[in-house]
């Protein structure tokens, strides 16, 4: 049941993300792959793996963007393929995503701690 809980949480959440960007943006802010790619992830890894390979791409994205910004290589409306982020996200949550979730609940939620 998590693998299709995790599925729709991230074709809804995406695809939803992108409209509401893409409205505010008044251009398109996400793919049409993006939504299809994080549905896929849910499915694969259940919604909290779905969750910690996003929260990856979204840091990767940051610092990979951010660095070609300040170096001149990027403008801040040029596009940026985000699937990439995703896909290393997800390889990072195969291999240490219950090992990233652990030190998250350790550090932030050190009562919970059985």
């Amino acid at each position: 049941m998590g693998s299709v809980v995790g599925a729709v949480l991230g074709l809804w959440l995406f695809e939803g993300i992108g409209l509401i960007a893409s409205l505010l943006m008044g251009q398109v802010a996400m793919g049409g792959g993006d939504g299809k790619l994080v549905a896929l992830l849910g499915a694969w890894f259940g919604w909290q793996g779905m969750l910690v390979s996003g929260f990856l791409a979204c840091v990767l994205g940051a610092f990979v963007g951010g660095g070609a910004i300040a170096l001149g290589l990027l403008s801040r409306r040029d596009p940026i393929p985000f699937g990439p982020f995703w896909a290393m996200g997800a390889m990072i949550a195969l291999f240490w995503g219950d090992a990233l979730i652990g030190l998250y609940i350790r550090f932030f939620f050190p009562w919970m701690q059985g």
